[in-house]
């Protein structure tokens, strides 16, 4: 495990040279496009499919978010009191 913790210094630095990537891929000089239009195209879906990854990660906790929010049970009856004292 110290290694693991050693390497996960590297992270920020991936987030900020795929920053980098973003803003040159999305931001490239119409010359450099239209000569290499496969290439700017492959780079731009590229982008977009590390961005759509960090979302597909994220789902699993708004997943639980949401349906600890909307489908939690009721504690208490029609009169108000409680009809258990606790989960367990």
């Amino acid at each position: 495990m110290p290694v693991y913790f050693g390497l996960s210094i590297n992270m920020p630095f991936g987030i900020i040279v795929c920053f980098i990537g973003f803003i040159g891929g999305f931001t490239a000089h119409e010359e450099c496009v239209a000569a290499q239009p496969g290439r700017a195209l492959f780079l731009k879906i590229q982008l977009a499919t590390f961005f759509f990854y960090i979302l597909w990660f994220a789902l699993p906790v708004v997943v639980f978010k949401l349906g600890d929010s909307m489908f939690k049970p009721n504690d208490a009856d029609a009169d108000g009191k409680l009809m258990y004292e606790t989960w367990t």
